[in-house]
């Protein structure tokens, strides 16, 4: 099975960023963030967007600081499992099947909330 890295991942969220109500321009480099906050973390994705954040007009700042939000992404899946199982083992088997679902969730609530800051700076 081969394994998009975090660039492949920039036309997979593209289409979110035309949500967001990114410029055409800025929704690949919007889908290269998330790619990094999926697959690294959501502190090497703001690194990334801190490098770039001048070049940036303050609404597009604005709203890829606010999808890059939460910490969903493959480390904390191992780190929700792990850290819950030590509390209550016997759940184990239904955090793995459900951590999975959970992160899923996690990233499409941080990209709702960027897609309703973009709606409220329109105005």
């Amino acid at each position: 099975m081969k394994v998009l890295s975090p660039w492949q991942f920039s036309y997979v969220f593209a289409p979110f960023g035309f949500l967001m109500g990114l410029d055409g321009g800025d929704v690949l480099m919007e889908g290269s963030l998330l790619g990094n906050k999926l697959i690294v973390n959501e502190f090497v994705a703001f690194q990334d967007l801190g490098a770039i954040l001048d070049s940036l007009d303050t609404r597009t700042g604005m709203i890829c600081a606010i999808s890059l939000c939460g910490f969903a992404n493959l480390s904390s899946l191992g780190i929700c499992v792990s850290g819950i199982a030590v509390l209550c083992p016997e759940k184990k088997g239904t955090l793995s099947r459900l951590v999975l679902r959970a992160m899923l969730g996690g990233i499409f609530v941080s990209m709702l909330s960027a897609m309703i800051v973009g709606i409220i700076l329109l105005f």
